[in-house]
């Protein structure tokens, strides 16, 4: 059954100052309800767009819940400095309650003679049906990149050395063994003179020093070697002291090394953080890599929780990794549909339509679609329409021409190639009638 529907018009909603030096300032319209309103407008227009210093913007607000939440149903920013009369129509995106808000910037300012005027035009549709609201009715997780770092450490080589004090000189001549190398000593040498042979011996892997008594000595190059050893082969009764041994660390060496399940061949492993620029160059299957001295930073390329990520040591040796610290990604990507809430008209058989109102923020939303699914039973589900609605603008509105059932919900559809990224912003509002 249909009847004449009315059309509300609410003239110079917000009053402006007659004239307004340059300052932040926020001027509110009352609220407007019309709970059987169809479709709504506002009407911006000023005598004399000189008189308007930017920066002036016009927000229209919407609610669905009696004025708890607001969206932002439209931005506008016709009333900017200019010359002549301005005058603009704005339609608006579905809302029961209203209300209009402008906002001057730090240099927004106006002289008098301005004109500026704002009207709400509220709109009935023509339907004599029960109606409920319902607002912020789609949850939309934000799609995250999955990251993972970890540390980059290496041995530092160092040369092993070896020192010990002659602490009895020889009492009959003969020959002593020292890391392998044959010493001629006299009866006559005292503990220092033994040292001086022994430092003055030619060894293949140390270079050795004496000083008095003591010996020390140094390995030639980085590394773990042979211990040094001392035997008095020819029974010369020289004895030494403990030989004290602080072990060499080898250098790093060049190999292979596992990040991501993608080996990389190391070449210069000669610093933590070179080591870091090399796995960072890599060029990964599904990852993004980048390095900061010695830390390597993975991001993957999906908007996904991906096969966590891993770093291990293949040939290279000297070379270690600290453990991956992660942060999982979250898939809201190609393909994927998310669900909002059940919507019911309690005691009725049946929804006639539904109107959703949804915002969000465009550049965070790619490739994706809203749409209405019905049911009879709240279990099996239904696309209501066989077209969906583009969200490709900052607000989208739309109304139901298919069978609903008595349950409806508001969906989210990614196509093969879309996503919806972290600062979407997204809120959903719908609008049952039964």
């Amino acid at each position: 059954m249909a009847f004449n529907q009315r059309k509300i018009m609410y003239s110079n909603v917000i009053t402006f100052p007659s004239s307004k030096s340059a300052g932040s300032l926020t001027l509110v319209s009352e609220e407007f309800l019309l709970t059987t309103i169809d479709k709504s407008s506002i009407i911006l227009y000023a005598d004399d767009a000189s008189k308007i210093t930017n920066s002036l913007t016009i927000y229209v607000k919407g609610s669905f819940d009696e004025g708890i939440t607001w969206m932002t149903l439209g931005s506008f920013t016709d009333l900017t400095n200019g010359s002549g009369v301005i005058t603009a129509k704005k339609d608006i995106s579905y809302a029961p309650l209203l209300k209009v808000e402008a906002t001057f910037n730090a240099t927004g300012a106006l002289a008098s003679g301005h004109g500026i005027g704002i009207d709400v035009v509220m709109e009935e549709d023509s339907l004599q049906l029960s109606r409920k609201f319902f607002y912020d009715v789609l949850t939309v997780p934000a799609g995250a990149t999955e990251s993972g770092y970890f540390d980059v450490t290496i041995d530092t080589g160092s040369k092993e050395t070896a020192s010990f004090t002659v602490t009895g000189a020889p009492s009959t001549p003969g020959n002593i063994t020292v890391a392998d190398v044959t010493i001629a000593v006299l009866a006559e040498d005292d503990a220092a003179g033994v040292a001086t042979k022994i430092a003055a011996g030619t060894y293949t892997d140390w270079d050795v020093t004496s000083d008095g008594a003591d010996v020390l000595f140094t390995g030639k190059v980085n590394g773990n070697l042979t211990n040094v050893t001392f035997v008095d082969t020819d029974t010369t009764g020289t004895t030494i002291g403990t030989i004290t041994t602080v072990a060499g660390v080898n250098d790093p060496v060049a190999g292979t090394v596992v990040v991501a399940g993608e080996t990389i061949t190391l070449t210069d492993v000669s610093a933590a953080n070179t080591i870091a620029t090399q796995i960072a160059a890599h060029s990964f299957t599904a990852w993004t890599a980048s390095s900061s001295t010695n830390r390597v930073t993975l991001v993957s390329k999906a908007l996904s929780d991906v096969t966590d990520l891993t770093a291990t040591i293949g040939t290279a040796t000297g070379v270690y990794f600290s453990s991956v610290t992660e942060t999982q990604g979250i898939a809201v990507t190609s393909s994927q549909t998310v669900l909002g809430d059940t919507l019911s008209a309690t005691g009725y058989d049946m929804i006639k339509l539904v109107k959703v109102s949804a915002i969000g923020v465009t550049s965070s939303i790619n490739n994706s679609t809203l749409l209405v699914k019905g049911s009879l039973d709240g279990t099996s589900w239904y696309n209501v329409d066989s077209a969906a609605t583009n969200f490709d603008a900052a607000t989208v509105n739309f109304v139901t021409s298919g069978f609903v059932g008595k349950y409806a919900k508001v969906a989210l559809v990614t196509a093969a190639n879309g996503s919806i990224e972290s600062g979407h912003d997204i809120v959903a509002s719908a609008t049952i009638l039964y």
